[in-house]
């Protein structure tokens, strides 16, 4: 990303940046995703024994562990919304790039033609 700021005081990006972007979101989208899988045991916690407090205590944690993959859930999908709202940008900045360069050879060309 570049540290110049516009005139409206943004950041101005580069393609490659916004690429690098997408891609670091992505990979904590997965990791996200990944993690919420490796968690079954966090909510299968079973009682050591058949006591109240052996019960009280499983219960506690299975529910430590439905919050932790609730968190996991909803950070993978804050992720993959990021990723995917850069990766769309990036399509629209290179897209329309393309389409000023190609706007302004037919304009050189027409004005090289005329003269």
């Amino acid at each position: 990303m570049s540290e110049e700021s516009n005139v409206y005081g943004g950041w101005a990006v580069d393609p490659d940046t916004l690429r690098r972007i997408a891609n670091r979101w992505q990979k904590m989208a997965d990791l996200c995703a990944d993690g919420y899988r490796k968690s079954d045991a966090l909510v299968n916690v079973l009682p050591p024994g058949r006591d109240a407090a052996s019960a009280y205590v499983a219960d506690k944690s299975n529910a430590s562990g439905k919050s932790y993959r609730d968190v996991l859930s909803q950070l993978r999908i804050y992720c993959q919304t990021q990723a995917d709202n850069c990766k769309k940008a990036n399509h629209i900045y290179v897209e329309s790039d393309e389409h000023q360069k190609a706007k302004l050879a037919k304009l050189t060309s027409t004005k090289h033609e005329g003269n």
